[in-house]
């Protein structure tokens, strides 16, 4: 059935079917038996294509193995057959050098994929290649240069379905906007993407990698409801194992948004001085305070749990609890505590008191560093 769906000339194989919706795992195993029927029986573009789309699925996966063997594979036929490349190969392969910090090895891929490109007069192909260059003097930050590289990938698009180069120009020209801090434009940037990534024949998952954008600009806005629900969408429609690089760059992404609602601490336990320090300036010096300061770092590391007689028993003095010994010696110790660190002692605000023990306030945002 494969090899009859290959022969039949149908417009898209198996392999790439399974590829534009993203289900890379799939696709792989289809590709492979592809790009071997095409070897055989020479139909070497037609390699270089399944070739082209495995390497972008192995990219996405993170699979550097099979990565390496279908690269050590392509060299060799390059060599036996002294063939040229496609120019959306070179591309790819600008890609996954430019991810393995080979800067300039990506740049000359994609100066390779451009003249391959112009020489056979192929827009969508040109553009790609242009859309690698403008990544590159992103990642340099030459912004005029990549604005005015996105310009002519626009004209070269124009007229032609190419919703995948087109979905990447605006993600770029969104990201540049974010970094100057135009979020409104980058904004408008990313809903023309999301309209791109719509088109029939993209791959599907770049709508999930544009909503994952709209969730990290929103982050930076303050806007976290927004924010948190794009991030959210974002992981019910990526998997870990198919789309690993997309799902690091969300979990990334998550990280940003919790920091930012944490937003500020109100007070910073320095282990290195020995010091804390309250929002407003107030520094209190814990020297030699080593009993104290325990059991202030085991009150905001179990914030949100607490720590019964029993437990700061045995962490201050190592001792089996007993109520006739310790319960005046930990009454004494938390009042000690308290009278250094509350801006007034008999309104506790950190150091709460509980049925179960002593906790810290959840709703103070502490910070410990070392």
């Amino acid at each position: 059935m494969f090899k009859d769906a290959i022969e039949s000339g149908l417009q898209k194989t198996l392999g790439e079917v399974y590829f534009l919706k993203g289900e890379f795992s799939a696709s792989v195993d289809y590709l492979q038996n592809e790009k071997k029927h095409y070897l055989q029986t020479n139909k070497l573009r037609l390699y270089y294509n399944s070739c082209n789309m495995l390497l972008r699925a192995y990219l996405e996966m993170d699979d550097e193995v099979n990565l390496k063997l279908v690269k050590q594979e392509l060299q060799n036929i390059v060599i036996r057959e002294d063939s040229e490349m496609t120019s959306r190969l070179y591309y790819t392969l600008g890609i996954n050098a430019f991810l393995d910090s080979k800067k300039d090895q990506s740049l000359k891929f994609f100066n390779q994929s451009f003249n391959v490109a112009l020489s056979e007069s192929n827009k969508e192909d040109m553009a790609y290649a242009l859309m690698g260059k403008a990544i590159w003097y992103k990642d340099a930050k030459e912004y005029e240069k990549v604005i005015s590289i996105l310009e002519n990938i626009k004209l070269f698009t124009e007229g032609l379905s190419a919703p995948e180069v087109e979905t990447s120009c605006y993600i770029v020209e969104s990201q540049i906007l974010t970094s100057i801090l135009k979020y409104d434009e980058a904004l408008s940037s990313l809903w023309k993407a999301y309209s791109c990534a719509n088109k029939r024949g993209s791959i599907s998952f770049l709508t999930s990698y544009v909503l994952m954008q709209f969730g990290i600009i929103y982050t930076k806005l303050k806007k976290f409801d927004f924010a948190e629900n794009y991030l959210n969408l974002v992981g019910e429609q990526i998997r870990k194992d198919e789309h690993k690089r997309t799902f690091a760059v969300l979990q990334s992404a998550k990280k940003d948004l919790a920091e930012a609602l944490v937003g500020d601490p109100d007070l910073v336990i320095d282990l290195k001085d020995n010091k804390v320090l309250e929002t407003g300036g107030r520094v209190v010096d814990f020297k030699n305070q080593f009993i104290l300061l325990s059991l202030l770092l085991e009150l905001a590391n179990k914030q949100k749990s607490f720590i019964s007689k029993e437990s700061m028993s045995s962490l201050l003095w190592d001792e089996e609890y007993d109520p006739s010994r310790h319960d005046n010696k930990i009454y004494v110790t938390i009042r000690r505590l308290r009278k250094l660190i509350e801006p007034n002692s008999k309104m506790p605000r950190y150091v709460l008191k509980s049925k179960e023990g002593y906790t810290f306030n959840k709703k103070v945002n502490v910070l410990i560093t070392e």
